[in-house]
């Protein structure tokens, strides 16, 4: 055969292959899939405790050091030191202590929705996705949408709105580490609360844990946290994660 008679033959192959890899590529896993995925990494990673330290600064204010440890599938404690005290929050399960160091009879307040209990700090894994899809449900995200966008220049899927939609409560999940880097809630008075968790993958933090976290409230940074270095199965004292006497 001629090479003018191959020419042909040639450009309808490329368009099959073409069509057929747009295909594959626009392929979605179903919501349910995704976030039962996050939980099998997780798994994967199998630490019992992880320590994170580094630096926060709420809104313009001078940053403050932080501490936190995680100990996996029970509590996660934060400690940002401040000028003459510390301030703590610790959550265990479903409840969550906010008090500074030496305060007594603190009353613990509900924490049944935590993008740190329910995902980065559980190792057990998730069958069906039952965890993460009530996580979802409370905040109102639409399991039906899915859909992708980028964080860090880095793929990620979308449950719950569009790329265009930043306004619709919504998780955005690292298509290679299987992490939540992105979570928009909306509350009742319309406010919207965007946690924003980058550099999973950094040096500091490997993919145990991002390098930096953001809250945007309505557009405007009102947190953030840089973590210097996240390492696994350090010690961590009991008394560290019991609920303030």
């Amino acid at each position: 055969m001629s090479r003018k008679r191959w020419a042909p033959v040639a450009a309808v192959t490329a368009l099959i292959l073409v069509g057929v890899e747009g295909q594959a590529l626009s392929y979605l896993l179903p919501a349910e899939a995704i976030l039962a995925s996050i939980a099998n990494r997780r798994d994967a990673i199998g630490f019992e405790t992880l320590v994170a330290e580094g630096s926060y600064q709420k809104g313009n204010e001078a940053p403050v050091q932080v501490w936190e440890a995680i100990r996996a599938n029970k509590a996660h404690r934060v400690e940002r030191k401040r000028e003459g005290n510390t301030e703590i929050t610790l959550t265990v399960g479903a409840r969550r202590w906010r008090y500074q160091l030496g305060d007594k009879g603190v009353a613990p307040a509900k924490a049944d929705v935590d993008l740190v209990m329910t995902f980065l700090a559980n190792t057990d894994k998730d069958p069906g996705a039952a965890r993460a899809v009530n996580f979802c449900k409370k905040l109102g995200i639409n399991l039906d949408v899915v859909s992708l966008g980028r964080m860090d220049q880095r793929p990620a899927f979308i449950i719950g709105a569009k790329p265009w939609e930043p306004n619709k409560p919504q998780i955005w999940v690292d298509k290679q580490f299987r992490v939540p880097v992105r979570l928009v809630q909306v509350d009742a008075a319309g406010v919207v609360t965007d946690t924003q968790l980058h550099g999973f993958g950094s040096p500091a933090t490997s993919e145990w844990y991002p390098n930096r976290v953001e809250v945007w409230q309505n557009g405007q940074k009102v947190e953030t946290t840089i973590y210097e270095r996240a390492q696994l199965n350090l010690p961590v004292d009991d008394k560290l994660i019991a609920p303030p006497s």
